[in-house]
């Protein structure tokens, strides 16, 4: 649908979805990255998560590029391409696995990306790879959600960054029905809200008091049967006469 025929009720809801959308993006994963670099830990983080979102997010900024679409329409895939890359810094840094190879393979990501939207080595490749952006994205989330439920715990997940994502993707599903109706875009926002949801809903629920209690219940128990366990394949200490007793008796 073109701008000039859209009703300005309608233009007023896209532009505002648009600054909304692009705003809160710019400071979408500053809340992740405050969060880990606080607790020092990326317990209940999936960096395969990060890794393949990031090719998501790239493939779809890509696409948006070819295509010609209104700068506005999906500018905010800029910051979150740039956010992901320094998110999986931040983790590399912290796991202490960051260095000049990593770095490295930043720059060749950036100019890969550069060509593709370049149209090398074909002006269709972004088209063609657009169809794998939806399992990329679900792909991500899904390693996420199975990172909080395998660790039981999301205190180093940020609600924020979620939440935010979750409303880009509400946003981008109206502006991208006014504006280009493009199937492949909105179901991969479409999917994505859902997913984004599944995770926010699954952060809060480990932090509720009484799971979070009753996590660190199990895992107290398990370490106590770990312990006593490990007594048992061992002799009891205790048992044994000490040397101090054997040469008291033999005085007496």
């Amino acid at each position: 649908m073109s701008t000039t025929t859209i009703d300005p009720l309608w233009q007023s809801v896209i532009t505002f979805c648009n600054i909304s959308t692009i705003s809160l993006c710019m400071i979408c994963k500053l809340p992740q990255i405050r969060a880990i670099l606080a607790s020092g830990s990326i317990r209940s983080i999936s960096v395969q998560s990060v890794m393949v979102e990031l090719l998501g997010y790239t493939i779809v900024l890509g696409y948006n590029v070819v295509q010609g679409y209104p700068l506005a329409s999906f500018m905010e895939y800029v910051f979150l391409v740039v956010q992901d890359i320094i998110l999986l810094l931040v983790i590399f840094r912290c796991i202490g696995t960051l260095d000049i190879v990593k770095l490295g393979l930043v720059g060749l990501y950036i100019a890969l990306f550069y060509g593709f939207t370049q149209g090398v080595p074909h002006p269709k490749t972004l088209p063609f790879l657009m169809r794998f952006a939806t399992p990329c994205s679900a792909s991500s989330k899904v390693l996420q959600l199975k990172a909080i439920w395998e660790t039981k715990n999301s205190q180093t997940v940020s609600v924020t960054t979620w939440l935010i994502a979750a409303y880009t993707c509400v946003s981008r599903i109206i502006t991208n029905m006014l504006l280009t109706g493009d199937v492949p875009l909105l179901v991969n926002y479409f999917v994505g809200l859902v997913l984004n949801a599944s995770i926010i809903g699954s952060a809060l629920y480990f932090r509720m008091p009484n799971k979070t209690t009753e996590t660190e219940e199990k895992v107290s128990s398990k370490t106590k049967t770990d312990n006593q366990s490990s007594q048992d394949k061992n002799p009891k200490q205790s048992t044994k006469p000490s040397s101090d007793d054997s040469d008291t008796t033999d005085t007496e």
